[in-house]
């Protein structure tokens, strides 16, 4: 996880964003940059994740949590490496044709 940034450097980043996006941007973010002495990566990465930080706020109310309950009953056949999962209703014919093609190839 990374290291928060200290908030007084991040209070420089947001003053310089709101900055640019306060001009009338008829010149490119390099040229501003620039012309402020910013370096043009850094100033790409905090205007980004100020602005991601306005989509991330989500009403957690609205999410549900899902449980993980197994409901499969059945049984796992397994030989030599080859595993077959059978649920409860299974095609008898499919497994048939399935058991027969690998005794096919066993052979």
């Amino acid at each position: 996880m990374p290291r928060p940034f200290p908030e007084e450097k991040r209070q420089e980043w947001k003053r310089l964003v709101e900055q640019w996006e306060a001009t009338d941007q008829k010149i490119s973010v390099a040229r501003w940059c620039r012309k402020q002495n910013i370096n043009y990566n850094n100033f790409l990465y905090w205007k980004e994740r100020f602005r991601s930080g306005s989509v991330r706020k989500v009403d957690r109310s609205s999410f549900q949590e899902l449980t993980h309950s197994p409901t499969t009953t059945g049984i796992l056949l397994e030989y030599n490496q080859i595993r077959i999962q059978l649920t409860e209703n299974f095609d008898v014919a499919t497994l048939i044709k399935c058991l027969r093609i690998l005794k096919e190839v066993a052979c």
